[in-house]
């Protein structure tokens, strides 16, 4: 069956391949480079159109403002025909997302430089208040957990790193901004420098050891616990300009919803089936799960509103050429998922 779905895959590629010239055929077959003429030759042969946006206007788009895999990814969202040709998809769709796409990754860093503070001043403050915790036995009991996580994936007991030295990794080097705090402080590291040091992943990992070993006040992290790595995934995207909104209507690529996702959506308004189906996107999880996760720990009136002053100009954004999107499966759907939440985030 799988070699069957190969080559109809491989046909009907072909089928397309074959309206265009014998040289750019075989250019694009051994995956050489394309010029921009050649590039739009490519898209046309796709069944890209270009009615909204001129052919024109494309290349000028593709050779000033952005590339054209940047723009190009975005045509997942987008079904296809019997013969692997887009069906009512014309480049201004691929010009629209691109540009919100941009828009919603530095709302993402934003949000996520946000989170990241006000998680690793939750975690300082509970272990400061803890009576019982001198800010060194912590590191070693870190490292335990972390080394026992590392052994159940029977992996090489003797290539496993001490946590101190994975975070700090980056700073030995005397280039690094934080070489002088590592020079100072190598030789009697306490938790608190450590947090200061840790990246949004180490400190993701941080706070699973903290609220599975049940340490003081960790109940107020057990959100953070669950949901603090999918905010991981969205932020790095964004962090290193990938695009987001390039596979954002497929569905089913998780087995079912999270659950604490799922039911803050419905609780601001969103029918159950359709949360069902959408939050089986890893993208939408992610973006849903920073969103939820923004909303729990800031705390800070000016924060939050500046945050939700520019989730409302993204939204009012998106909204802007909507009318273009009225083929497109769940598209309407999607965007009032984001609209109930964005309504219903409080300064």
């Amino acid at each position: 069956m799988k070699e069957l779905r190969t080559q109809l895959v491989e046909k009907s590629k072909n089928s397309f391949l074959d309206r265009l010239e014998p040289e750019l055929k075989v250019k694009i077959e051994k995956k050489e480079k394309l010029s921009i003429d050649e590039q739009i030759e490519y898209l046309k042969a796709k069944g890209i159109q270009f009615n909204e946006v001129s052919v024109q206007e494309a290349k000028i788009y593709l050779s000033g403002n952005s590339y054209y895999y940047k723009v190009t990814a975005y045509r997942k969202n987008f079904p296809k025909s019997s013969v692997g040709r887009y069906e009512n998809l014309d480049f201004a769709h691929l010009k629209d997302l691109s540009i919100l796409d941009m828009h919603l990754r530095y709302l993402i860093i934003k949000m996520s430089l946000d989170l990241e503070h006000s998680l690793k001043s939750i975690v300082i403050n509970a272990i400061t208040e803890d009576e019982g915790e001198d800010g060194y036995r912590i590191i070693d009991e870190y490292n335990a957990y972390e080394k026992e996580e590392y052994l159940k994936k029977d992996l090489p007991s003797d290539d496993y790193i001490h946590v101190k030295d994975k975070i700090l990794k980056e700073v030995k080097n005397p280039r690094d901004y934080n070489y002088d705090f590592y020079n100072k402080s190598k030789d009697n590291l306490s938790i608190w420098k450590l947090i200061e040091m840790m990246s949004y992943g180490q400190l993701s990992s941080f706070i699973k050891f903290y609220v599975d070993t049940s340490r003081f006040k960790s109940r107020q992290l057990k959100d953070a616990r669950k949901l603090f790595h999918y905010s991981k995934n969205v932020r790095d995207s964004a962090a290193h300009s990938r695009p987001i909104l390039n596979d954002i209507t497929i569905e089913k690529q998780m087995d079912k919803p999270n659950i604490i996702i799922k039911n803050y959506v419905i609780q601001n308004g969103l029918d159950s089936d359709i949360a069902s189906r959408l939050l089986t996107n890893f993208k939408i999880n992610d973006l849903c799960s920073l969103i939820f996760l923004h909303n729990q720990y800031i705390n800070g009136k000016y924060m939050r509103k500046a945050r939700r002053s520019e989730l409302v100009n993204l939204l009012n954004r998106v909204l802007y050429k909507k009318i273009i999107y009225k083929d497109v499966s769940n598209f309407s759907e999607i965007t009032n998922l984001f609209f109930r939440l964005i309504k219903r985030y409080k300064v």
